[in-house]
């Protein structure tokens, strides 16, 4: 049985290879090179190995109160560097190929970078090395980063839930990537803070503050969904990590910006701006919070 799941992105096609929803099943569409797979296990397992199914290089992840994330050909055996108790306790998994002869090892190894990085913001508990993958070395290009979009969609149209909340059962760590930094709201409500400052910009309303060397975006903030050209590759590192992070939620109606949910400290204000409004802005942006706010836009356009 065949369906399609249509959203803003694009429309995708999901086929249920035996009409269950928790079977063998695939997802794809007509605008991208890859396809999401999904099933139990072993039956999952059996279809990779079978030659007549074309599978080469693939990303997988196998989800579950333990999950792992991984590469490899074919041959490999999904989950095997789980140990056989949390094997056996894996819902689901999920892998990522393409019949396409750009999606080879380099990407695959690409791909599954990102993903560890992504379930790591979102506090997954992973059996993954903590000393490896995951840890920005992955390219960040546009290209890699519309294909990682590509491949998030349909792994949560799969059934896949590993990058899309927060989860419980993890433990945040203090730093979300260089330069900026998740601060605990009970830590944040003791620290000594300065007068604080408010930015509107580009239609977007942010406040902060200053506690010691560090800058802090409080909570309630709006922040930029989309990088705009002129940030640095480091910003845009931060700017991505920002968005996986799992401090952030949707502002009902508006699809380009959203609310910040914890403290984010920054090491500047300028840093702050740029990361915040998503583009190339100074720090005057920021302006002391009893100070009238400008009625035109033309001081910001000259940041």
């Amino acid at each position: 049985m065949t369906k399609t799941n249509s959203n803003s992105d694009r429309t995708l096609r999901v086929h249920l290879v035996d009409g269950d929803l928790e079977g063998l099943r695939h997802v794809d569409s007509l605008a991208s090179m890859v396809t999401v797979t999904a099933a139990p296990l072993p039956l999952l397992n059996s279809f990779t190995k079978n030659v007549d199914n074309k599978i080469g290089f693939m990303a997988y992840v196998c989800e579950g109160p333990l999950s792992y994330i991984g590469h490899g050909y074919a041959e490999r055996r999904l989950g095997e560097r789980l140990s056989e108790a949390d094997r056996n306790r894996i819902d689901q998994a999920y892998i990522v190929h393409s019949v396409d002869p750009r999606f080879d090892k380099d990407l695959v190894e690409r791909i599954e970078d990102r993903l560890i990085e992504v379930a790591r913001t979102q506090f997954a508990p992973l059996a993954n090395d903590p000393m490896v993958g995951g840890l920005g070395k992955a390219s960040r290009s546009p290209a890699i980063e519309e294909l990682l979009r590509d491949i998030r969609q349909k792994l949560r149209t799969a059934g896949c839930r590993l990058f899309e909340y927060r989860h419980p059962a993890g433990k945040p760590g203090p730093v979300i990537c260089n330069g900026v930094g998740v601060v605990k709201s009970a830590d944040f409500e003791k620290m000594e803070k300065t007068q604080p400052v408010r930015l509107t910009c580009y239609g977007l309303k942010a406040s902060a503050c200053t506690v010691g060397s560090r800058f802090i975006v409080v909570p309630g903030s709006e922040f930029s969904l989309v990088a705009r050209k002129g940030l640095t590759k480091h910003n845009l590192d931060r700017h991505a990590f920002v968005k996986d992070a799992g401090v952030l939620e949707d502002i009902p109606g508006v699809t380009d910006r959203a609310r910040l949910l914890e403290p984010l400290a920054f090491e500047s204000e300028a840093v702050a701006a740029k990361i915040v409004v998503g583009k190339h802005v100074g720090s005057k942006v920021w302006k002391p919070e009893l100070q009238s706010e400008p009625t035109g836009g033309a001081n910001h356009d000259q940041q």
